[in-house]
């Protein structure tokens, strides 16, 4: 066999197989349950000495057989007939089932007949797989040779696992796990021992030495030859008086390629942990408790009333009948030179199966599977000569979890978000009993600014214990005081089983973004209002801010804080342009410190020095994070609770004043020629009195009629006060008596302003 049977890492073909752990088994009380259980009359499996559904039925038969399993593995395209590695390739001329039920299963194709073949170079059963083991040097090596034995020589090697039903061979134990297993061997020239081991953990040939080439093939170029990978599980389920739950090992089902084939089942308990007699003088191997039929065998036999918790079977005379020969159905070559192709000769195909769960390891998960041949008769520390190594799917572990936030949800104004939790299903499929505990952690944003999730790190939120009877666990209710994205990850611990299960994360990669979600900011309302919308020049203009829909500053830490954020703080800037414009800066920018979150800042003000419209501008910086900054408005579409008018400081008024005038008519003889002198005094008696003269017209006349009026035109002197007036009238004619001065016009005026 050569490494190909496993592949790269992540390769096509290892990935047909699953990790599986090693679950915890029920106690030794239940090895022995009542009733007939028959695991070679299950109605599941064909253990009938052939490798064909149906071919030759068995008592009841079975439902599968191994070339089910086969259907299940054929090789990729273009592979070479035959190639080692996790393939079956169908035999032409054979029609194989469409696929099988089995739970878990393994197809090795191993190298054989060649010139080169992976075999044992050293170890035994007994000894240890690696260094860890505890078992001084009888570790397990391995070496590039011709093949073993033509007798010893694997050609494949299979296993699959089945959980009983209610019907059939299955009614008196349902839920009971079995495994079949089996390979075939070049050559019947010969009796051989076979072993089987069903290990908890991953074990591979790329160990010490060895060498992974390019094609993800390990091959061993040193003849001292190259180690394993993996390492036993010790356990202690076959020890008497083993703690109840027990812990599950590794196990080993040895046997003799014969027609009567008698089966011990080993557990590893680690060197020194075996109860007297040991087995070996390591005393790591313990024997489990398990019977052999009337006859002293395990062969499968009869119609179901004996009660088999584990048998084998090869194809022999007697099971087949006539030659003993069997149609492969996959490619087989016998080593006999004249042995026709895809035919299986007798005593060259061995199969068998347990009844996990009749023997106490019902909960067992297997990783790896490992067939191996030994010389006729020898023992389990004698060294091994041919393996074939595979890995068997199944007893997957996984966890999916659900946050309580799945969106984006904006911080409340308090700036907390109480009772954030995380659920995780968790699940362990193939172990009917198991339990793990589930720790939770929460990212904030600060622990996601190197890492798309919460891949590593985080604050530690508490969390529980998930069972197969209570599967989903809910975090201890967590608080968030900052916006940001937050991301959650769940890690499941398996406890039971102790060893083997796969522990497991939701994420468990750096890229799968469903156990994240944000926290938005709030958007703050920003009201102003000026202090009154018209102001006479030379007063002050004023306005101030009222600041709503704010949050709180964020706690310290921002999860699960102990010491809580106080309100909002931040700056209100205030702008005003004017007069008649919204280019042209009035003032300075005000600037007024928030400092109480929510509430009215200011009044602001300053004094205008011309008149015109003037328009406020407010903004807010926000606090970031939990508070968005405002949205400003534009100068041009403020409301008018942001615009005032100032208005000049001059005013009207009424003042009454008089002007006085007078008439002045001359009657007598005809061509009156002379001069008219009218003069206004302020007081009534044209001057005795004191008064002066306001007043004075002096009017020529020539030639003029009796009658002739002459008017005053006084536009200089105005009469604002309440007083007495009075006119004198002085004619003087150059050729007749001129007539007395007159001063009998007295005007009293009250003027009332």
């Amino acid at each position: 066999m050569t490494e190909r049977i496993l592949g790269p890492e992540g390769s096509q073909r290892r990935r047909r197989f699953l990790w599986v752990p090693m679950l915890t088994i029920t106690a030794l009380a239940l090895f022995f349950i009542a009733g007939a259980q028959a695991v070679h009359n299950t109605g599941l499996f064909q253990l009938d000495g052939d490798a064909q559904k149906a071919t030759i039925p068995f008592g009841p038969g079975g439902a599968e057989d191994w070339d089910n399993v086969c259907a299940k593995y054929p090789p990729p395209a273009g592979t070479a007939d035959n190639t080692p590695g996790p393939w079956c390739f169908k035999n032409p001329l054979v029609t194989l089932p469409s696929a099988t039920s089995a739970e878990r299963s393994v197809f090795i194709t191993d190298g054989f007949n060649g010139t080169s073949d992976n075999i044992y170079k050293g170890g035994t059963d007994d000894g240890g797989i690696i260094a860890g083991d505890g078992v001084g040097g009888s570790l397990w090596t391995w070496k590039q040779a011709k093949p073993s034995p033509a007798k010893a020589d694997i050609e494949q090697a299979f296993a699959a696992q089945y959980t009983c039903g209610t019907t059939g061979g299955c009614a008196s134990y349902p839920g009971h796990k079995i495994i079949y297993f089996g390979g075939t061997r070049l050559a019947n020239n010969g009796d051989t021992n076979i072993g089987l081991w069903f290990l908890h953990n991953k074990v591979t040939t790329a160990g010490s030495s060895s060498v992974t080439n390019a094609d993800g093939s390990v091959s061993c170029p040193v003849t001292s030859g190259c180690g394993f990978t993996g390492g036993h599980t010790p356990g202690n389920c076959s020890i008497p008086g083993h703690p109840n739950p027990c812990t599950p090992g590794d196990l080993f089902v040895q046997s003799a390629f014969t027609s009567k084939p008698t089966i011990t089942i080993y557990e590893w308990v680690g060197p020194g942990k075996a109860i007297a007699p040991c087995v070996t003088n390591v005393c790591d191997l313990q024997p489990v408790a398990f019977t052999t039929g009337a006859d002293g065998t395990n062969k499968c036999e009869g119609t179901g009333t004996v009660n088999d918790q584990g048998c084998a079977i090869v194809n022999d005379v007697a099971t087949v009948g006539g030659t003993g020969e069997i149609t492969s159905p996959w490619l087989f070559q016998d080593s006999g030179p004249a042995s026709p192709a895809n035919k299986i000769e007798s005593a060259e195909l061995f199969e068998g199966g347990l009844d996990l769960t009749g023997l106490g390891f019902g909960d067992e998960c297997i990783s790896t599977v490992l067939l191996n041949t030994r010389s006729s008769g020898s023992s389990v520390n004698s060294t091994a000569q041919d393996f074939a190594l595979g890995n068997f799917g199944g007893c997957t572990s996984s966890v999916v979890t659900t946050p309580s936030i799945t969106s984006d949800t904006q911080i409340p104004a308090s700036g907390t978000i109480s009772n954030v939790t995380d659920t995780a299903a968790v699940d362990l499929q193939g172990v009917s009993n198991w339990s793990a505990s589930v720790t939770f952690h929460l990212c904030g944003p600060a622990d996601l600014t190197a890492q798309a999730n919460c891949s590593t790190g985080g604050t530690a939120i508490t969390g529980g214990t998930a069972t197969n009877a209570s599967k989903n666990v809910t975090s201890a209710g967590a608080t968030i005081t900052s916006v940001g994205k937050y991301c959650w990850r769940a890690n499941v611990h398996f406890t039971v089983p102790s060893t083997g299960a796969d522990d497991v994360s939701d994420p468990s990669n750096t890229t799968s973004q469903s156990e994240c979600f944000n926290i938005t900011p709030r958007t703050p309302t920003l009201v102003t209002q000026v202090g009154g919308a018209t102001v006479t020049l030379g007063n002050p203009i004023t306005d101030t801010a009222t600041l709503g829909n704010t949050a709180n500053e964020p706690g310290t830490p921002v999860i699960n804080p102990t010491t809580a954020g106080g309100p909002a703080q931040g700056t209100i800037t205030i702008k005003v342009f004017g007069p008649d414009s919204c280019t042209t800066s009035a003032h300075a920018d005000f600037t007024v410190s928030v400092t109480a979150g929510n509430g009215t800042y200011g009044p602001v003000s300053f004094t205008p020095t011309a008149v015109g419209q003037y328009v406020f501008v407010a903004s807010y910086s926000g606090d970031s994070p939990n508070t968005s900054a405002s949205t400003l408005v534009a100068c041009a579409d403020q409301p008018s609770n942001e615009k005032v008018t100032v208005v000049g400081n001059a005013h009207s008024s009424s003042a009454q004043d008089w002007l006085p005038n007078d008439t002045v008519t001359l009657t007598g003889d005809a061509n009156l020629t002379g001069t008219l002198t009218v003069t206004l005094y302020n007081d009534g008696t044209c001057g005795q009195n004191g008064g002066t003269s306001k007043y004075t017209k002096t009017f020529t006349v020539t030639n003029a009629t009796s009658g002739t009026t002459f008017a005053t035109d006084n536009a200089s002197f105005k009469v604002t006060a309440s007083g007495t007036y009075s006119w004198l009238v002085h004619y003087h004619d150059n050729t007749l008596t001129s007539p007395a001065d007159s001063c009998s016009e007295v005007t009293s005026l009250t003027i009332a302003n």
